[in-house]
């Protein structure tokens, strides 16, 4: 899982770095190196995709629920709203890939929908304004 955990720690990685620069409503000079510097990392991910592909495939639900709660963890944007759907969006995204291509498909699809899910709240639409 190391390898998956690292792909997908450096496509994070990147979008923070977009969203802190971007926190001001304008990217200087500087800050797009940055971001530059964090998506030309990606060449990695590219490099070990075979690796990569055998962490998602000899994953187990443990592995994939650990590792989704160390990725939500440690991403950090200042735009709350935006980071609660991109979390959600990877919690999703690792769902269908583990139903798909892990193992212990549907005890994992489970164990997600009701962990990940829980904490999802429908915010109620005021019909007068």
């Amino acid at each position: 899982m190391n390898n998956l955990k690292k792909a997908l720690s450096l496509v994070l990685k990147a979008v923070e770095t977009g969203m802190k620069a971007y926190a001001d409503e304008k990217i200087n000079t500087a800050e797009w190196i940055g971001i530059g510097t964090k998506i030309i990392a990606w060449i990695w991910i590219f490099r070990n995709l075979k690796l990569i592909w055998a962490d998602i495939v000899n994953a187990t639900p443990e592995a994939y629920q650990t590792m989704h709660s160390e990725l939500c963890t440690s991403f950090d944007i200042p735009q709350d709203e935006l980071e609660e759907k991109l979390e959600q969006a990877l919690s999703l995204i690792l769902l269908v890939v583990a139903m798909i291509w892990g193992k212990n498909e549907t005890e994992m699809a489970l164990k997600l929908k009701m962990t990940n899910f829980a904490d999802l709240r429908f915010k109620e639409v005021d019909a007068t304004a």
